[in-house]
Parts: C-alpha cells; structure tokens; sequence
C-alpha cells in the first residue's frame, strides 16, 4: 500500500496527464473562461481526486481517458443542474438590467454547445474528442475500428447537428 505523499505524487501525476481533458470539461460548461470556468476546473480538479482511488489503474491511456472524461463530465453536469435548480428558487423582485448583446463568435459557440447537449452521451464523447483536436485514428480507436469508421462517424454527427441546428430555427 502506498503512504500519503505517494499517493499524492501519483494523483498529480495523473491530473497534470489529463489537464486537458479537466479543461475542457470545463469549458464546455463555461466557455467564457470567466470566474465560472475557474471554479469548475477547481471543482473537476477535486472530484478527481476523490474519484481518483476507483480509477481501475490498468487502463489503456485511452480508455483512461475516456473514464476521466467520462466522469468528469457527469459531475459538471450534476454540478450545473444543482445551480439550475438553486437560481430556479431564488425570486427577483426587481427587473435585471440590460445586457449587452454578446459577440457573434460567442452566440455561435453557445448554440453549438446547445446543439452537443442535445446528443446523445455515446456521440457528445466522439464529437467532443473531435473538438479537441484528436485524430481520426485516435477516435478510431476508442470506437474501436479503424480512422474510416470514425471518419463515418464524425459524418453521421454532423449530419445529426445540421438537423438540429434547422429544427432550432
């Protein structure tokens, strides 16, 4: 068994491998990078370390991956439905003011976001490697097939997201 300060050193080791994966779990949420994106990657960061002892350690770095990834984001998520639902109780008895109007760039992002949401869990986690930047080989490896397959796969989530984005409008 491993003492305190070891177990530390591994948990840092492991957090500073999958610093991108946190940051963009928090992003995703908060795509700002306000005081918001802030305290979400605090957030992340900490239930990582609570979660970090169930991590089973013989993973593959992909399927590592996609475990950090994976709860990760059910945290964030329960993490902004319990704020929903702490403003959603809060009464306004004055009229908010005015705000400006947000940059085009920030509206298309929010709406792309809405868009992911609406996904199901399976296609949020192969658009959300694609969004960071990972390779078709990469993807098509966690789906296990070849880059063609995700290739494909990307496609068809596209495709999914257009029809979205026209039932929106």
């Amino acid at each position: 068994m491993h003492d305190d300060e070891t177990i530390k050193r591994l948990y840092f080791a492991f957090a500073s491998k999958h610093k991108r994966t946190i940051k963009m779990v928090a992003r995703r949420y908060h795509p700002h990078g306000d005081y918001l994106f802030e305290s979400m990657l605090c957030d992340l960061t900490t239930h990582l370390w609570e979660i970090y002892p169930q991590l089973p350690h013989n993973l593959p770095d992909q399927d590592e991956r996609v475990w950090v990834y994976t709860a990760l984001n059910n945290k964030a998520r329960s993490m902004v439905r319990d704020e929903q639902l702490r403003l959603s109780r809060i009464e306004y008895r004055d009229t908010l003011p005015d705000v400006a109007e947000e940059d085009e760039e920030t509206m298309l992002t929010l709406r792309l976001y809405k868009l992911i949401d609406a996904l199901d869990a399976d296609d949020q986690k192969i658009i959300d490697m694609y969004l960071e930047g990972k390779t078709m080989k990469e993807i098509g490896q966690v789906l296990g097939g070849s880059d063609q397959r995700a290739i494909r796969r990307i496609r068809k989530i596209r495709e999914k997201l257009c029809e979205l984005n026209i039932k929106l409008d």
